[in-house]
């Protein structure tokens, strides 16, 4: 009851501290309290046609270029508009190499160019059973290794034991050997028939969850991605229509990052418009939809929008389209699927059920341990003790670690080492996006008689367009195409 007390007292104390400073919640209960509230470098200006036309930038460089802009006025209250500046120019090949792979003995971590955060991408599980789960403890992404709540845990469950055995020896003196434990272990064992079963379920939910936010949400949206590519390198493979390929695919990976942002409650228009996703007149509109789920939709609508329109222009058939109309409301499904899984917990009382169970059993545990200790020492068995404490240690342990594992991946949208490695999952995407774009250009045509006509000596740019001159068929004087290249 002390601790509990100096701990609620701490946390209060903490909260006003914050509150008088202003300073901003950023725990994971703070977002997962439904903290949307903007930060500064969500703030983008809107500018005026003028200053987009000229591309002007502020003669005074006041600001610079890492700073998020906060805006200034003159005295005559007229507003200063600025043009934000892109970082580095938008390639489907740059996003290729964004991230760098650490290849360890057991696991593989990614680090990605515009996040420091380690995470896992994989791991190779004959390794593991080879090289055994005790040495690999120290490795990235273990129970012990990726926050203090296991040392924390096991301090707590030592600190019950020695108090048990403390309160023991004080209360009963030399009396202690007569203390009757059988009500403890009637106790101890009604709690073995209720907490393995109820944990091991709620685990299940939880890792179930987690992997259809995975494949129901993620996967949806990268699919879209792809699918949407490959159709426009068919439909829209005119070279007048370059510029409206590279501006969708900017659409559809501003996307990702916006619903991202959505997840993790940390709005950043600011980065979008130096990675060259969005122009600051663009992000200026998105900073207007105030949800943050709002904005990763509004990108997908520009998509349909703007396909719907090119494809009007190139008759394409009415089927076709509503390929274009599926893959887009699938992109969207895939999005609401997120919101549904963040903002629809399992039920509170649940949860909080099966956490309180096992706490308890970690307790009961820890003070039979306690009593079990001072029992053994005036005769001397301290080999008994040891035992009693290594079971108390060994039993909370693995029961709180699954409740902490859960709270991870609960969320697999932050920046904890297990959650997902969106950014290596993007490059992945970006890889099959520029396959695409230049395998469409070389691939052979076919005539009206049946045989292929190959393109020669066909060079291709960042964009999937050709530059070659005609193509030639490589078929001989009989019509039919050849078996072999001349490149």
């Amino acid at each position: 009851k002390v601790l509990i007390c100096f701990w609620s007292a701490a946390r209060m104390a903490w909260r006003r501290v914050a509150s008088c400073r202003g300073t901003p919640v950023t725990s994971r209960e703070g977002a997962q309290a439904g903290d949307f509230s903007r930060n500064e470098s969500d703030t983008v200006p809107l500018l005026d046609d003028e200053s987009v036309q000229d591309n002007s930038l502020p003669s005074s460089g006041s600001t610079r270029p890492d700073r998020p802009f906060t805006g200034s006025s003159l005295s005559d209250g007229s507003h200063i508009n600025f043009l934000i500046v892109p970082k580095r120019k938008f390639s489907i090949q740059e996003l290729t190499k964004g991230v760098e792979e650490q290849v360890s003995r057991i696991t593989t971590t990614v680090i990605g160019r515009d996040e420091p955060n380690e995470k896992i991408l994989r791991y190779n599980l004959e390794t593991l059973v080879r090289y055994g789960a005790i040495r690999a403890s120290t490795n990235t992404g273990t129970v012990f290794t990726m926050d203090n709540f296991c040392w924390r845990n096991l301090l707590t469950v030592l600190i019950i034991v020695a108090c048990s055995f403390l309160i023991v020896k004080v209360t009963h003196e030399g009396a202690a050997a007569g203390i009757d434990e059988r009500p403890m272990e009637d106790l101890l064992q009604q709690f073995a028939f209720i907490v393995p079963p109820t944990l091991s379920f709620y685990a299940t939910l939880i890792i179930t969850r987690w992997w259809s936010l995975r494949l129901g949400t993620l996967q949806k949206v990268f699919d879209a991605i792809m699918n949407i590519s490959l159709i426009m390198a068919i439909e829209l493979r005119a070279p007048k229509w370059a510029a409206l390929r590279l501006q969708v695919t900017k659409y559809a990976f501003c996307s990702v990052e916006l619903f991202v942002q959505a997840a993790q409650r940390t709005p950043d228009l600011h980065t979008l418009v130096e990675m060259d996703y969005l122009t600051p007149v663009e992000a200026h509109y998105i900073f207007k939809n105030e949800n943050l789920w709002q904005r990763p939709m509004v990108m997908w609508s520009w998509i349909l929008n703007i396909l719907m329109n090119a494809m009007d222009h190139e008759k394409t058939p009415g089927g076709r389209v509503n390929l274009v109309i599926g893959q887009c409301c699938g992109a969207r499904n895939g999005m609401t699927h997120l919101w549904a899984h963040l903002d629809t917990q399992l039920p509170f009382a649940y949860t909080h059920l099966v956490i309180l169970l096992v706490n308890l059993q970690s307790f009961l545990i820890a003070i039979k341990s306690g009593i079990i200790c001072a029992k053994c020492w005036p005769g001397s068995k301290y080999f008994t003790m040891g035992s009693a404490v290594l079971k108390s240690i060994i039993v909370a342990f693995v029961y709180q670690a699954l409740i902490q594992i859960c709270y991870v991946i609960v969320d697999p949208f932050g920046d904890d080492v297990l959650d997902f490695p969106v950014v290596a999952y993007q490059v992945y995407v970006a890889g099959q996006v520029h396959a695409i774009n230049h395998s469409v250009m070389t691939a052979p045509a076919v005539a009206e008689d049946g045989t292929l006509t190959r393109p020669r000596h066909t060079k291709i740019n960042d964009d999937g367009d050709s530059i070659s001159s005609d193509s030639r068929s490589e078929g001989g004087e009989d019509g039919h195409s050849s078996t072999s290249s001349d490149h």
